[in-house]
């Protein structure tokens, strides 16, 4: 997990390692509040600007409410998620809050350019993508084999790999490195921890990723990464 902002903002009592005290939820939010002069609601804040690509999605702390100020808000919104959610959404509050004047006359979409990578770590842990993963992995395993054939698209390029005993293989087209389905899995995962969400269409049945890019969290510069998994032949 990432950690950004101040120290001791990670959790909801205790200490940290340093054997700071760290702010319980009511305590954290009140400060986060007072640093942003209630200039806008977190964690609400960021069910708009930095929802996941994918707007089906709705995570628990965007959710409506009924009516609140500033603190009881981010208080509701930390208590409705998942620890990993409610961790990642702390430390970017904690960014967001001392990322600068928010009243200035010039704001550029790079206005939390210090806080995009604790950002993204918004979007993986409080939409599900590890879940989503997670299962589909599993439906590889179930129903997968250690032997077989897959077409592979990068952008305008393709390959077809083959898969004996789990080593994978470039048997037509060129392929930096050959990777097994479970690899890929990997390669994602890998990605996931360096904070960089990916909006991912699994095969329903077998689980491998058919469609899959990848948004690396660059300021203003929201290049892509793109591939995919077809024609999937099992032995």
């Amino acid at each position: 997990m990432e950690t950004g902002g101040s120290a001791g903002v990670a959790g909801t009592g205790g200490t940290t390692d340093a054997g700071t005290p760290e702010l319980t939820d009511p305590e954290f939010c009140e400060a986060t509040c007072d640093a942003i002069e209630h200039r806008y609601y977190l964690p609400r804040a960021f069910c708009e600007d930095w929802a996941y690509p994918d707007f089906e999605r709705t995570p628990a702390y965007c959710e409506p409410t009924q009516a609140m100020g500033c603190v009881d808000l981010c208080v509701d919104g930390l208590s409705r998620v998942p620890d990993v959610c409610h961790d990642a959404l702390r430390v970017a509050a904690d960014c967001a809050a001392q990322s600068g004047d928010y009243s200035g006359p010039e704001v550029s979409s790079c206005i939390l350019q210090a806080c995009h990578g604790v950002l993204f770590r918004v979007s993986i842990e409080c939409h599900g993508l590890r879940d989503d993963l997670v299962s589909a992995r599993a439906r590889w395993a179930g129903e997968g084999s250690e032997n077989y054939s897959y077409r592979f698209t990068h952008y305008s390029e393709q390959a077809t790999v083959e898969v004996m005993n789990g080593v994978a293989t470039v048997v037509q087209g060129m392929l930096p490195t050959a990777l097994t389905i479970p690899e890929l899995f990997d390669d994602i995962e890998a990605r996931y921890d360096e904070g960089e969400p990916a909006q991912i269409d699994y095969d329903p049945a077998l689980g491998y990723p058919a469609e899959v890019v990848f948004y690396p969290p660059l300021c203003g510069l929201y290049t892509s990464d793109v591939w995919s998994v077809s024609d999937v032949v099992l032995e």
